[in-house]
Formats: C-alpha cells, structure tokens, sequence
C-alpha cells in the first residue's frame, strides 16, 4: 500500500473494510465475538486467520496491477475501494458467506 501512496490511515480504513467483506462485521467485533485479543491476529481462531490471508493477498496482487494516481486523498480512496472490490472476490470462499 505504501509504494502506491497508502498511509497509516488508508491501511487502516482498508482493513475496516476488508473485515466487514470478508466478515460482516467490523474489526473490533470480529475480535470480541471470536474472544480474540484485539489487534492480534495470531489470536483469532486459524480460518479467520486464513481468510485474511487470502484476503490480503488478492488486494495485493490487485494493487499491484492497478495504477494508483492522483491526489493523497485521491489515492487512499483508490486503495481503499481496491481493497473492498478485492475482499468483495474472495468472500464467497469461506463457509460463513455461503
């Protein structure tokens, strides 16, 4: 995300949405309804674990392919939606979504 503009906010905000595609909920809900420790994904149960995984993989490799330009503010929101259109594509993979 970094080499295409992304802050510590945009990894943020695309995290965010990642978890409600992914998931259907927000991060700190996944966290408590799993009685994960917040923040540390190695405590979340190993599906959860591995949904991410995919997840960020795909958004990387879509990154990757996509020119990011523009504005600071203009980048963060391409990032974030790639991040969304690319969790949007993976989500259907983990038995929770069927």
């Amino acid at each position: 995300m970094q080499n295409k503009g992304g802050d510590g906010r945009t990894q943020a905000d695309s995290t965010v949405r990642m978890t409600q595609k992914v998931f259907g909920c927000n991060p700190e809900e996944l966290y408590q309804e799993t009685g994960s420790r917040q923040g540390d994904r190695s405590s979340l149960p190993v599906d959860a674990q591995t949904a991410y995984i995919v997840a960020e993989t795909t958004a990387t490799h879509d990154l990757k392919a996509k020119e990011i330009k523009g504005t600071r503010q203009e980048r963060h929101q391409q990032i974030v939606e790639t991040v969304e259109e690319s969790s949007d594509k993976v989500k259907g993979l983990f038995p929770w979504n069927w």
